[in-house]
């Protein structure tokens, strides 16, 4: 894997992740639904 190929998918999960905690503060209603899930898919994997 070429150097420019790992920074440019760190910089996609990033960007992915910086979206997701945005659309999580734009509809407060869907974190309450999203956030009990993640630790119980943390659990599983």
């Amino acid at each position: 894997v070429k150097p420019g190929l790992r920074i440019r998918s760190e910089n996609e999960l990033m960007r992915s992740a910086l979206a997701l905690r945005e659309s999580i503060r734009a509809n407060p209603a869907e974190t309450q639904w999203k956030r009990p899930i993640k630790p119980g898919l943390r659990i599983r994997s």
